[in-house]
């Protein structure tokens, strides 16, 4: 009988705190934080210039390209971030070589 009274209490809790947080202005951004913002130019390609793998690369006469994208395969619009890198030859402005995507893992912000 016992078990009834905390399996009850349990749902009316769980009710309860998600109606909350999604009732109540700011109380989920308080609770739970939010992701960290993307920067505008994510989905540019953007030179980088610094860093050991840049410099490789221009050792060997390439350009180390960096971007941000959103993996949307599901169509819902809350896919995995992913940084694409590729190096363009810095003669020709071909690509030469891509790197396999690298998921960004977004950090979670709490307001002070």
């Amino acid at each position: 009988m016992y078990w009834l009274f905390l399996v009850v209490g349990l749902f009316f809790a769980v009710l309860y705190i998600s109606f909350i947080l999604r009732e109540v202005p700011g109380a989920a951004k308080e609770r739970l934080g939010e992701l960290e913002r993307i920067p505008r130019d994510a989905r540019i390609w953007q030179v980088e210039s610094e860093g050991p793998a840049a410099e490789a690369a221009a050792q060997q006469g390439q350009l180390r390209e960096v971007r941000l994208i959103q993996d949307d395969t599901s169509g819902t619009g809350n896919g995995a971030w992913l940084r694409q890198v590729r190096y363009r030859g810095i003669e020709s402005g071909v690509v030469e070589r891509v790197e396999p995507d690298e998921k960004v893992k977004l950090r979670r912000i709490f307001a002070d």
